[in-house]
């Protein structure tokens, strides 16, 4: 089993205000350290179920925050920002088998958690068809574009209600949860506890079998289970794959078509946004973009709420 988290720290235990995730502060390098614990929990947890492969992308600012030197044998971690639009998903692919969030946190505009935004502090609301739209969910959709099921998510209560309205049955462990600026925190144990007994169950039901695949049948492009990592057997008349056979309900389906609507705090961010190719301004602070292509949605992101 190959896996894939994105790692962000607004959502792990005991964080609560804005300098505590900011590099710069000095109360920062705590947060840091529990973010690399609770991606430690889940990749152990993961390996001990069977994933052989587990690529971790360090998703928050200048995504520096995981402790590298503390990751297994079995982790590859993706640090720094590529300058790609999938940003926090750069590294995924059509060969992972699952992917699993930790530290997210509720969008911007969700009331219930105090640094609640998405992406950057630019936008009032995000919204993807006509719902709020999360890093969770702009995340999520990039994996879907692959055909990659989502499993599981830690974070504040808000986000773990909404990654449930998306994908009914993904696992997720709370963290903490807010009220107006107070955030009330869950303990780092009982956190971590949660982390890995929701990453258990998550896995238990997945499962990922070889079979045969002959050379002469063409691969359905409609089923993305069946992976490119495959290898000749020594015959070299017959391919391994690797098939999902997992929870279907963790499979998200991509819309037909997008429409994306930032609504800015700042009207003049709005104006300048609005030449943005595609974007148009449909009020003084909100931009608009419609599209069949979910790239073109990941790319105007990555450029116009930063």
């Amino acid at each position: 089993m190959k896996l894939f988290i994105s790692a962000d720290i607004e959502g792990c235990a005991g964080l609560a205000i804005p300098a505590e995730a900011h590099k710069q502060e000095s109360v920062y390098r705590a947060y840091a350290q529990e973010m690399t614990k609770e991606v430690l929990v889940a990749c152990e947890t993961a390996h001990a179920m069977g994933a052989e492969q587990i690529v971790v992308k360090d998703g928050h600012g200048d995504a520096s925050n995981i402790d590298p030197l503390r990751m297994p044998d079995y982790v590859t971690l993706i640090r720094g920002k590529s300058g790609h639009p999938y940003n926090m998903m750069w590294g995924i692919d059509d060969s992972f088998d699952g992917v699993l969030y930790i530290g997210y946190h509720a969008p911007a505009g969700d009331p219930r958690f105090s640094i609640s935004h998405t992406s950057t502090g630019n936008s009032l609301t995000i919204r993807l068809n006509g719902a709020c739209m999360s890093e969770f969910m702009l995340n999520s959709y990039t994996a879907a574009s692959h055909g990659v099921p989502i499993l599981f998510l830690s974070g504040d209560e808000a986000i773990c209600g909404l990654a449930k309205e998306l994908v009914p049955t993904i696992e997720t462990a709370v963290t903490k949860r807010g009220t107006g600026g107070a955030t009330i925190c869950e303990p780092p144990g009982v956190v971590e506890e949660r982390i890995r007994a929701g990453v258990e169950r998550a896995l238990s039901r997945q499962t990922v079998v070889s079979v045969p695949v002959k050379e002469s049948m063409p691969e359905s492009p409609l089923d993305r289970a069946v992976t490119a990592d495959r290898e000749d057997r020594r015959s070299g008349a017959v391919r391994t794959g690797r098939v999902w056979t997992g929870d279907p309900g963790c499979r998200l389906a991509l819309p037909e078509r997008f429409i994306y609507e930032v609504t800015f705090k700042d009207w003049k961010k709005a104006y300048q946004m609005s030449f943005y190719p595609g974007m148009e301004q449909v009020d003084t602070f909100t931009d608009r973009l419609v599209t069949d292509r979910w790239m073109d949605v990941v790319t105007a992101h990555c450029f116009v709420v930063y």
